[in-house]
């Protein structure tokens, strides 16, 4: 019984000064990609393609004279 308080209380310990840290060193949390705008970040950059290829289907409709905003309404 006195190990496992004792092991609960050096977790505890050790999760109220890595929150600490965190608070003290004035910076922000990072997601799974790294953060906004990482070089490395596959996430980012699939939405980057995603984004590019919403642009040019979006530029083509508007060559074909279809209004890209009147899609998707019912009615």
């Amino acid at each position: 019984m006195t190990t496992t308080l004792l092991a609960v209380g050096f977790f505890a310990i050790a999760m109220a000064a890595m929150a600490a840290g965190v608070i003290l060193s004035d910076r922000q949390l990072k997601g799974s990609c790294g953060g906004k705008g990482g070089e490395d970040c596959v996430c980012e950059i699939e939405k980057q393609r995603e984004c590019a290829a919403n642009q040019r289907m979006r530029a083509l409709m508007i060559a074909r004279g279809v209004d890209p905003d009147s899609l998707g309404e019912s009615g």
